[in-house]
């Protein structure tokens, strides 16, 4: 069973998982699977020893993709939780 912790960018160690949270939606779109729900809670931060650092979670929104322009949205979500959800207020 996977155990983690969700995502908190505001962790100086989760700040620096941007990279393999990219890789891993870009590994989602690579089988034309868009998730439609990116938010911290549904973004699993593997515990050590872990197969991938970064899981996404809850796939109740997810559809096959009609195209490129489909995965836009999931990829600003993402960009924006790093971006806004790591600088203080």
């Amino acid at each position: 069973m996977l155990q983690g912790n969700v995502l908190d960018p505001s962790k100086p160690e989760h700040k620096l998982l941007k990279g393999e949270a990219m890789e891993a939606l870009s590994k989602l779109h690579s089988l034309d699977v868009v998730h439609g729900d990116i938010r911290c809670d549904n973004i699993i931060v593997a515990d050590e020893g872990g197969q991938l650092p970064v899981v996404f979670l809850d796939f109740g929104h997810a559809d096959l993709a009609a195209g490129p322009k489909a995965f836009r949205r999931d990829m600003q979500d993402l960009k924006w939780i790093f971006k806004n959800l790591t600088d203080p207020l």
